[in-house]
């Protein structure tokens, strides 16, 4: 099985491309465990899966110019954005997927950074709905 480097990950905001911002992203699903022990279980603790809790985080690179990651993350802050991350430029393939959703942008820091650091603005938002997966 090959081995991929991230080095060309896609990486979209309410329609706009803002992969050159982006040093790391991370698309993450969890799951609820929901305990089901009953009277007939044994002795042991008996679990499903209940629902699934996605969210998205990102560790952009901040730039305030015209058009560029502030203007289009600011102005998002307290709604919902759909969103794509592709770990490759190409077509979605079966060994580069389309991820979709949307996210709530629920926190924006807008400038973080010490003396001779890069700002940076990291952030962790959730998934309202289902990721969905696309591989043609």
């Amino acid at each position: 099985m090959p081995k991929q480097v991230a080095n060309n990950v896609v990486v979209k905001i309410g329609g706009v491309d803002l992969s050159q911002y982006v040093g790391s992203v991370s698309l993450s699903t969890s799951v609820n465990e929901i305990t089901t022990t009953n009277f007939s279980s044994n002795g042991a603790v008996e679990r499903v899966g209940g629902l699934k809790d996605n969210s998205l985080t990102i560790s952009f690179m901040q730039d305030f110019a015209a058009a560029a990651l502030e203007a289009t993350i600011y102005p998002l802050i307290g709604s919902t954005a759909a969103f794509v991350v592709n770990p490759s430029s190409t077509a979605p393939s079966s060994t580069a997927p389309n991820y979709t959703g949307t996210v709530v942008v629920l926190e924006w820091t807008p400038v973080a950074g010490a003396v001779g650091e890069l700002l940076t603005a990291d952030v962790t938002w959730p998934i309202t709905g289902a990721i969905a997966k696309a591989t043609a």
